[in-house]
């Protein structure tokens, strides 16, 4: 129970790292005072704050050529008919995305440690995904960045768009070799900010101007079929995220217990 640890009782906090018992039970103790204490409304906002993290990193990473772009052509193309398929692939890898993180929570463990649990293929089939899902999202996402850079800054055409995609490719890489999940963590919650701002404006000014295209007129038959089949293919892989995304989350969850206990102690 709270309180009691070596030490015997005096003040400050009695602080140890979580350990984990056969069944993945994380023990915690703290000093009675700072169990009893009542936080100000400020610091209660602050650590609100601190405690959010793995869920906003996963809302951030979805978001990319899926939504920016695909969607949106979706949209252009078929109308409201492109939610449907939109609604069908979040809610089948919903449980995927979920059980990481219960399955960090519970046992202590990521979603790697539990794939080798179930055999050492597990884990080969998995790094195979990776492989291809790695370098295919890296190489598309750094591409759209710079295209959209190279428009936004007008980026002299001698300047190759490919030089500008490797360019993006290594910051980022040096940013989270650096900064890692602490820089991470920080830099998703202003980016959330950004986006979701960015989002309102962008719908209230289009609703202010009013319809300046006429209404898709391709049916739901085109839709299912010729390049209309391979665009709700791409589509609905890549709604919200791929799934391989489920051991990252798994992976934040763990390290953000990390840093939450760190603080508790002090360090």
């Amino acid at each position: 129970p709270p309180g009691e640890g070596a030490g015997g009782g005096g003040g400050g906090v009695l602080c140890e790292y979580a350990e984990r018992d056969g069944k993945g039970v994380s023990l915690k103790k703290e000093d009675e005072l700072s169990v009893r204490a009542k936080p100000s409304s400020w610091s209660g906002f602050k650590n609100f704050l601190k405690h959010l993290g793995p869920g906003i990193i996963f809302a951030g990473v979805s978001i990319g050529t899926s939504h920016i772009v695909q969607s949106t052509k979706a949209g252009a193309d078929f109308g409201f008919w492109a939610a449907i398929p939109i609604l069908i692939a979040s809610a089948a890898k919903f449980p995927f995305y979920e059980i990481a993180t219960r399955y960090a929570a519970g046992t202590g463990e990521s979603l790697l440690v539990g794939y080798k649990k179930r055999g050492v293929w597990v884990l080969a089939v998995f790094l195979v995904f990776c492989l291809f899902s790695a370098i295919t999202t890296t190489a598309t996402l750094s591409l759209v960045t710079a295209g959209m850079g190279s428009l936004l800054f007008k980026v002299p055409q001698s300047f190759k768009i490919l030089w500008l995609a490797g360019l993006v490719g290594v910051v980022n890489g040096l940013i989270l070799l650096i900064g890692k999940y602490h820089f991470l963590d920080m830099a998703m919650k202003v980016v959330s900010v950004v986006f979701v701002v960015s989002t309102m404006a962008a719908f209230f000014a289009a609703v202010s101007v009013g319809p300046q295209h006429p209404e898709p007129n391709m049916s739901v038959s085109d839709f299912l079929s010729g390049a209309g089949l391979t665009q709700l293919i791409t589509l609905m892989g890549w709604m919200p995220t791929a799934l391989d995304v489920s051991v990252w989350i798994s992976e934040w969850q763990l390290e953000k217990e990390r840093r939450l206990q760190k603080m508790k102690c002090g360090e």
